[in-house]
């Protein structure tokens, strides 16, 4: 494995990690939480595995994961701006007490999505570590 691919693949397990799914909230605010958050790990797995080259590098595939991926990352404010309780959620209280940051962090993945370049595995490979990078700032600061 070269170097450069290192980084990728390490955050990427970081992820896969921290994306093992919840049993599904009964409050319909965390639910709808939980259901944001499974759209960006469906984008965030395509991309993954072509960057883990688990898969075949498909520009269009990945293009349209990237794309999905932004598109849900802008809603993540709008998501979370109603502060609920649940068991199964693990969403940390800080998200309402440090907003702006939190929606920093959403506007830090929004954009890493943005700027990938899915035009070359490499591309993918490179936009995923700066995806890697805001989904495990924002889960190390919000998330349990």
């Amino acid at each position: 494995m070269h170097h450069y691919i290192k980084a990728p693949v390490a955050i990427l397990t970081v992820i896969g990690s921290v994306a093992i799914a919840n049993a599904d909230a009964a409050d319909p605010t965390v639910k709808a939480w939980q259901d944001g958050m499974h759209e960006l790990r469906q984008s965030s797995n395509i991309l993954g595995d072509m960057a883990k080259k688990k898969s075949d590098f498909n520009a269009d595939i990945a293009g349209s994961a990237a794309q999905a991926m932004q598109e849900e990352a802008k809603k993540l404010p709008e998501l979370f701006k109603t502060k609920a309780e649940d068991p199964e959620s693990d969403a940390k209280s800080g998200i309402w007490n440090n907003w702006e940051e939190f929606t920093s962090h959403a506007k830090d993945l929004e954009m890493a999505a943005a700027d990938m370049d899915t035009s070359s595995l490499a591309g993918v490979q490179a936009g995923m570590k700066a995806v890697g990078g805001a989904c495990a700032a924002c889960h190390k600061e919000f998330k349990d």
